[in-house]
């Protein structure tokens, strides 16, 4: 999670996007927060001891630790914030050709749908727990991708002006 923050702060400040910086370290709190909202209120237990696939790597019994709640998968909406926010710096690359953006938006969806397959496939998740997080996640991003479409040097949101007219 830290990693992640130092990521996203390095590189929108040194694209010199500091209110998209703004927007997406106030999203990825505000993700945090929500997500510990969920997983400390929301009665959802997780998948029960014998579906994890990873219990037998070590066999250290007296060191079993186990959540109550589940609800959202923090790695779901983690991996969905930043693939949203990939998807659209990568698709708003001009200099690259078609192809190569496309190629990029694929490697970036596989990786999500690999990360997304394996919280379920591992039995750390429901299938509910990952679509919430996922959901979370991209809108979140989304809020901070509308501060990197807009026109100008900063990415900031277009200005729209708003005209009432009267109707005879």
């Amino acid at each position: 999670m830290l990693v992640v923050l130092v990521g996203i702060l390095i590189f929108f400040v040194v694209s010199k996007r500091i209110m998209a910086a703004f927007v997406a370290l106030s999203g990825f709190v505000g993700f945090h927060l929500i997500e510990l909202f969920g997983k400390y209120f929301v009665d959802h237990p997780p998948p029960p001891q014998f579906l994890l696939r990873t219990q037998d790597i070590v066999a250290f019994p007296q060191f079993h630790v186990r959540q109550e709640f589940s609800y959202p998968s923090g790695h779901s909406g983690r991996a969905l914030f930043i693939a949203t926010i990939l998807l659209i710096l990568i698709w708003q690359q001009k200099k690259w050709s078609p192809a190569l953006r496309a190629i990029a938006c694929c490697v970036v969806v596989s990786y999500v749908g690999l990360m997304l397959l394996s919280r379920i496939y591992l039995g750390e998740h429901w299938l509910s727990d990952v679509i919430g997080g996922a959901m979370l996640g991209t809108g979140l991003a989304c809020i901070t991708g509308a501060f990197l479409v807009g026109k100008g040097k900063g990415g900031h949101l277009p200005k729209y002006k708003v005209e009432i007219k009267r109707v005879s």
